[in-house]
Formats: C-alpha cells, structure tokens, sequence
C-alpha cells in the first residue's frame, strides 16, 4: 500500500506518526520519547534520539505492508511548543533541546516585559518561551555564547535535516518571541537591546534566527540534508532520506497549533474543549482583535489562536482511576458515574486534588465528583474565553478521552447552557486510528492541505474531522442544573 501522507507528533513522552494512502487508508504508531535529559538541572530532550525514532516508526510502517516509494507524498511534524535548539557553524548541536518544562529564565522574562519596544513587538513573554531561555543559556555558558550560530526550534531543525534548508516556522517563532506579531519578521529593533553578542566578530544577535516561513507552506523536498558528524545519527537520517526521496516537507506546526487543526477548529464562531491529557480550551480570532489578555495566543495560519489550560486533566483523571477502579475499565467507571445522585456532587478545585484522595476514599460517588470537577474547571474556562474576545459563538466541540463519558458531557452540556450559550454542541465522530490522536491528524492535515491535496483548511477539517451532535442524552436534571449553578456561581 502506497503512503501519500505523514503526520508526526514529537510529543514529550512519544513519537507519533499516522499514514495515510490516497484513498483514506490510515495507520498509526508510536515510539515512545527517548533521549529526556537535563542541562544545567533544566528538562531537555537530546535530539541525537530523533532520527532513530522516526526511521523505527517508519519500518513499523513497512512491517505493516505500507511503501514509501511514492515521490508525491507530503509530511508534517507536530512538535513540542517551546523546544529550543542551538546550532554551530558545523550545523552540530550544542546542547540538548531545552523543553517547555524549563521555566528557568524568570529574571530574563522580568526584563524583557519591562522592555516596552519588545512587548509591543512580539507580546508578553513567558519563561518557557525561546527568547528568554536564549539569553539565559548564553549568559551561563560563555563557550554556547562564542559558538552559536543558528537558533531554531525542533521542528525546523528536523525539516532542515531532511530538506538542507534552514528555517524559522512563524507558528512556533511567534509563540516563542522571536517573531513580531504584527508582521511576522524578526523584529530586530526591539531585539538590538535584549543581549550584547559577537559571533565571528559582527554577527548581530537577530542574526542568529533562520528566515521565517509561514507555517503549512513547503519547506522543500527531502533530499541530502543535513547530517551530523556522529556516524549513527548521520547513517540514521541518510536511511530517512532513502526512504522518503522526494516527498515534500510542509513547515511543522507548535503542538497547540496541529491539536487546534486535529480538533476540527475551523473558524471563529467555534470553541474547542479538550478533555485530554491536559485540558485545553481553544478558539481562533482575527489578528488584530482586542483581547483581554487573560488566554495564552499562538498562531493558526493566518489567525490567532487562544488557549487557556487546565494544566492536570485527563493525566491526574487516569491516576485517580488506576487508583480507586479496583481493575475497572474506564468505560465502566464512566457507567458508574451515571448513577450517582446529582444532589450530592462536589466541586474540588485542581489545588485541592492530592487531598481529597484522603478525604473522600470511602465514598461511593467520587468517582462522579472528579469527573463533575474537571468539567466544572473547564466550563470556568469557556467563561473566560467567552470574555477574551468578542464575537458570537455557534459551535461547541468537546473532545479527549474524558469526552467519551456521558456522565461528563452532560455536565458539560448543562453548564454551557447555564452559560447562556446559544449554541450547537458536537463531539468527534471520528474512528479508526486517530479517534483520539488530534496533534497528529493536525499534523497530517498541515501536509494536506501545504501540499495542495485541499484547497483549504476548511474543507479539509470538514472531510477528516468528523462531529455529530449531542442529541441522544438527557440533560433535564434539576438537581445537576441545580448543582453546576451554584459550582458557577461561587467560583
């Protein structure tokens, strides 16, 4: 069977890649994360594990009877949001991928939040974000500092090691403040006075930045890329290039970014909510709406996206199951959650999660309490969301594992209505071996689309996002309306 499409996602505990041939037939696999490291105590990632683990994703692939040799396929990577790699003038890396989990450069946010030129230029900055993280590694590593002669982010890291072209992806270089949001370009005003450095005598810190590229544009054609001296790693990606001759490389997108894509978030009158392994609400606007500056924005092409989390979701969800289910499937914990009293639900705010554990281990309906919990503190999102920009809203999509449990989306359902939202409510309807790989089939979807299979993000999402309404379930409880209410209203 011939592959026409790839999508990968370089999350931080797998490698994942879906496939599809030109006549919709999928698969998908997953490798999980190698190379978790640490750089001055800080979380990183060695990218010296990235190649082997896309070639043993893509002999998994051929081990199930699918073929590369088609020179017309498309690929996308979906990457971790905030990596950030440093280059010599070898093309060699210097040091390990520092991860969004590094939250170390706080003084270096500090001040460039107190720098209004780089404010007005690329936003407010996070400790998590490229910039930051840049200037505190070159002032703890005087070394780092002479040496560097690119910086990027995984992604385009991985795209110029299988096209030989650098380049900076504006849906990770805006997201990470390298880039202003106003004309995606590197804003080398208000950089000129964020970190004084000579590399070969003259080269200008700003110079340091690949030329961007709009995200879901071609990067190129994998070809002899780039390859690294160590000779594993180099034979590696020599292998990838065989295998993929030819096939179009389309700019990788930020996690948040392809899981927008996945999710089916196809224009601004809808607000996706993902029960995943961290709970996100996300929806598009305008680049020049007035915010209020409460959501975190990244791009969507040549939209906003606005993302606000509830950081431990699905991920603290399944270790309170593993707990307390005895063994229990989940959809067998989701059943007995249906059957609790509505009356006696109670809310336990995120912060309050390690205790309760304790203090409810006897009783019988907590399992319908941390589900109501979780809803609760995603509904207070969608409040906030609703805040953030103006604009009617006509389409909720609720997603993630947690989505499966009818127990959740009626509570969900009620509350957006209690919400005053006049509007549809959908869930997936997807099957097969993406039902629940959003970053990955938004990834896959960036290839489609980039290379021309769609003629737009649109109709793309309308063929392979699937939803169907929520039409079949009761929602008339007095009591749980009763009970969400005041949920709202206290908090």
């Amino acid at each position: 069977m011939y592959a026409k499409f790839l999508g990968f996602d370089l999350s931080t505990t797998a490698l994942s890649c879906g496939v599809r041939s030109v006549d919709g037939k999928e698969d998908f696999v997953s490798i999980p994360m190698r190379g978790k490291t640490t750089w001055r105590g800080q979380p990183a990632h060695d990218l010296d594990f990235v190649p082997g683990m896309i070639l043993e994703a893509l002999n998994k692939l051929e081990a199930m009877g699918w073929s590369f040799a088609s020179t017309d396929g498309a690929l996308s990577f979906s990457v971790r949001q905030h990596d950030m790699v440093l280059l010599d003038s070898d093309n060699e890396l210097l040091l390990p991928a520092l991860s969004w989990q590094c939250n170390v450069a706080k003084a270096e946010t500090k001040r460039l939040n107190s720098m209004s030129e780089v404010v007005d230029a690329v936003g407010k900055v996070e400790p998590r974000f490229i910039l930051p993280k840049l200037i505190w590694v070159l002032r703890k590593d005087r070394d780092i500092a002479k040496r560097v002669a690119r910086v990027m982010t995984t992604g385009d890291y991985i795209s110029a090691c299988l096209t030989g072209r650098f380049t900076l992806s504006t849906s990770d270089g805006l997201s990470n403040g390298l880039l202003s949001q106003k004309d995606k370009r590197v804003p080398i005003k208000a950089l000129a006075g964020t970190y004084n450095l000579a590399v070969d005598g003259q080269k200008a810190f700003w110079a340091l930045f690949p030329p961007p590229i709009q995200s879901g544009k071609s990067v190129g054609r994998v070809s002899n890329g780039l390859h690294p001296a160590e000779e594993r790693q180099a034979e590696e990606w020599l292998k990838i290039g065989i295998k993929l001759a030819g096939w179009q490389v389309i700019s990788s997108l930020g996690d948040n970014h392809a899981g927008g894509v996945g999710c089916g978030l196809a224009d601004d009158k809808t607000i996706v909510v993902s029960a995943g392994s961290s709970g996100t609400v996300i929806r598009k606007c305008k680049p020049g709406s007035k915010l209020a500056g409460n959501a975190a924005c990244f791009e969507y092409y040549n939209d906003r996206l606005l993302l606000m989390m509830l950081a431990d979701c699905a991920t603290w969800y399944g270790q309170f199951a593993s707990w307390y289910s005895n063994n229990l499937a989940i959809a067998e914990l989701d059943q007995l959650a249906m059957f609790m009293t509505p009356g006696g639900l109670q809310f336990w705010p995120a912060k309050k999660r390690k205790s309760i554990l304790k203090s409810t281990r006897r009783r019988q309906d907590f399992i319908a309490d941390a589900q109501f919990s979780i809803a609760i503190e995603l509904l207070l999102l969608v409040r906030a969301m609703l805040k953030e920009v103006r604009g009617k809203i006509d389409n909720f999509v609720l997603t993630g594992g947690l989505s499966r449990s009818v127990f959740f989306r009626r509570v969900m359902s009620v509350g957006l209505g209690l919400l005053k939202c006049d509007a549809d409510i959908f869930v997936s309807n997807r099957s097969g071996p993406f039902a629940s790989q959003a970053a990955t089939l938004g990834a896959m979807i960036n290839a489609m689309v980039g290379s021309g299979a769609y003629e737009g993000l649109l109709p793309a999402i309308s063929a392979l996002c699937p939803q169907r309404p929520i039409l079949d379930e009761d929602f008339s409880s007095l009591a749980l309306r009763a009970v969400i209410r005041r949920a709202l209203r206290e908090n």
